[in-house]
């Protein structure tokens, strides 16, 4: 992996990193608590690859302000999967970065200003997952969190998120739909009222959900196609739109 500067330049140091170009979501960025310049950079490889889940720190106010980087592929975790998403901690300083084992665990690492915690909160629910397939997304409020399963029967789990503890609770299922085989794109609006879901199979879908009912059916049944063709990754930007 290597990182690269707003002026299409390698950042010094840059060069080497760990993590995998062909996964879905390789890497995250995520400010310091408290800090305008120094960002944390973590890199994730295969479950089975003993490389497992590394950070970097990049200082952004080094070299002319294009960002330098400091620490390089420091090990973390091992046995996670190819799925990471930042999440804010309910005090709106510190960040929870959430991973998932395949099995039916999450992992939440805590970063505040000080320290980056070691030992992950633990959170033991849901489905055994397809770990290649899909990204995993954190609702803007920090609060909902969605997980691609794309097992024969269930298309992506919905869960709570006690931003508080870190704790992952409370799965919903969502079911596939026509010729829905599998998910891969996922992300929530805005103001966290509604899930969209990219799926792929005999062809493609953009579906919407409305998350202001309460019950895993009335979820199911609001789902309303919005488009088809070929629709893959999905993010949420700074300006309150969803790119694809």
């Amino acid at each position: 992996g290597e990182v690269w500067n707003k002026d299409n330049q390698l950042m010094p140091n840059g060069t080497g990193l760990n993590g995998s170009q062909v996964l879905n979501q390789n890497s995250l960025v995520v400010p310091v608590p408290g800090s305008d310049y120094i960002y944390y950079l973590f890199t994730i490889n295969a479950k089975f690859d003993s490389v497992g889940l590394n950070y970097s720190i990049v200082d952004m106010q080094l070299n002319s302000g294009l960002g330098d980087v400091q620490v390089k592929n420091k090990f973390l975790y091992k046995g996670l999967i190819e799925k990471l998403t930042g999440a804010r901690h309910c005090n709106g300083e510190d960040i929870w970065v959430v991973s998932h084992n395949r099995l039916d665990g999450y992992f939440s690492f805590l970063l505040s200003a000080d320290s980056l915690a070691k030992t992950p909160v633990e959170s033991f629910t849901g489905n055994k997952i397809k770990s290649d397939i899909g990204y995993l997304k954190m609702s803007p409020a920090s609060n909902r969190i969605a997980m691609p399963i794309n097992s024969s029967t269930l298309l992506v789990e919905l869960s709570r998120f006690h931003n508080r503890s870190g704790k992952v609770f409370d799965p919903v299922r969502i079911f596939p739909r026509d010729s829905a085989i599998y998910a891969y794109g996922i992300e929530f609006s805005p103001d966290g009222n509604k899930l969209y879901i990219s799926t792929g199979g005999l062809e493609y879908k953009l579906w919407q959900y409305d998350l202001t009912v309460e019950t895993e059916e009335a979820i199911n049944q609001s789902a309303e196609l919005i488009a088809t063709g070929n629709h893959f990754a999905m993010q949420l930007a700074p300006d309150g739109k969803i790119y694809i």
